[in-house]
């Protein structure tokens, strides 16, 4: 579990907040142990209140339900905590509970600051589509740095995140750029038709290559096999003159225990 957890999650080291806690979440989720972030814990009945059978039963239910959300929370906030930074760690130590620690760093880091529009642009600007495979992956990326830039109040024109998708095209792709250039005003570049335009140019340009292919081999089908070499008996019959004969025979006869003879 550890090690999906670590795969899955980031360490939170503050800036980063916006993209660790949605992949927090959905961990918590996945195990099971996020309902306990916005659940109190439950209150044991009374003593006193427990005279009879019924109150008692309830009271053992009660008991097992404590039981289960100390439980559940002391996984929560362990999971929580692995994904800390070791400063974070030591300085949010005293927090008890799962629910306690996540509030308190949604307190803290909830709110973006410089540095975390900062990560995000710079990992939006860094973000390159590749040249020799599907672009999905890299275009989504570059999106999910745009929605978060925008849920910080940074929100860059869609005609820019389009001019933005341009820059990053391969050289390979450098006619496309200057296609959906050939507009009269900036405003007028649509994100999603630059999107599906850099993915339908990598679906030709893949279909193109697999056709060029086809014919290659084809012809490589069509090349004759080289037949395999003559046995010792075979060129034997192949060369001309008697005295070739003689010696084919004397081969035959030698094979079967007999010896030759000249008539």
């Amino acid at each position: 579990m550890s090690s999906a957890l670590t795969s899955l999650v980031p360490v939170l080291e503050g800036p980063n907040y916006q993209m660790w806690a949605p992949s927090m979440t959905s961990y918590l989720m996945s195990q099971g142990q996020w309902k306990i972030l916005n659940k109190g814990k439950p209150k044991p009945i009374k003593a006193m209140a427990a005279t009879t059978d019924t109150a008692a039963v309830d009271a053992d239910d009660q008991a097992e339900e404590i039981e289960e959300y100390e439980e559940i929370d002391s996984k929560a906030h362990g999971n929580i905590r692995l994904r800390l930074h070791p400063t974070l760690q030591y300085k949010y130590k005293s927090e008890v509970s799962a629910g306690a620690l996540w509030r308190t760093l949604e307190k803290g880091y909830g709110a973006p600051g410089v540095a975390a529009v900062y990560i995000e642009f710079k990992g939006a600007m860094e973000t390159r589509i590749p040249d020799n495979s599907d672009p999905t992956f890299a275009l989504d990326k570059i999106n999910a740095h745009f929605g978060r830039l925008a849920e910080s109040d940074v929100d860059i024109p869609e005609h820019l995140q389009a001019m933005i998708l341009l820059s990053k095209l391969p050289s390979s792709m450098d006619s496309l750029a200057l296609m959906m250039c050939q507009v009269e005003s900036p405003l007028e570049l649509g994100l999603a038709k630059v999107r599906r335009s850099i993915i339908l140019a990598w679906e030709q340009h893949r279909g193109g290559r697999k056709n060029r292919q086809q014919p290659q081999a084809q012809c490589l089908s069509a090349v004759k096999r080289p037949q395999g070499q003559q046995t010792f008996r075979q060129q034997l019959s192949n060369q001309a003159g008697p005295s070739n004969q003689r010696q084919e025979e004397f081969v035959q006869r030698d094979g079967q225990g007999g010896n030759w003879r000249e008539g």
